[in-house]
């Protein structure tokens, strides 16, 4: 992932690291525990923070531990990021060797929501 300071370093994928991510919108990665990158994103009508919360909700990738997202707000700047990071990380629900492909990720909305499931101590 390119330098930039609007970037991330690794982050375990858990609600209270989810809730500290901007709403900007930009490019997310999803990453195995084997730090694989599973699959490369970009927000669109949503923020990076909405996003990731559709898919730690949703799970579709199974076997997430961690993340990574650059913030930016350029479209352009964006899908240029992004397509990078495909043509370099070769993430395979990217790439059609997973259960999921390019633009074909879509992640509905359920009635159960994680955010605020875990008891308040």
């Amino acid at each position: 992932m390119e330098a930039a300071t609007n970037a991330s370093g690794l982050i375990e994928f858990i609600p209270e690291n989810v809730e500290k991510v901007p709403e900007d919108p930009g490019v997310f990665l999803i990453i195995a525990s084997s730090q694989k990158v599973l699959y490369v994103g970009k927000t669109e009508d949503e923020g990076l923070r909405e996003s990731l919360w559709n898919v730690l909700e949703e799970q579709p990738f199974g076997g997430t531990e961690f993340f990574k997202y650059i913030a930016e707000s350029d479209a352009a700047k964006a899908d240029e990021i992004a397509a990078e990071l495909i043509a370099e990380l070769k993430p395979p629900h990217n790439l059609g060797y997973g259960r999921f492909r390019n633009e074909e990720v879509t992640l509905p909305k359920q009635g159960h929501s994680i955010r605020h499931a875990a008891p308040n101590p």
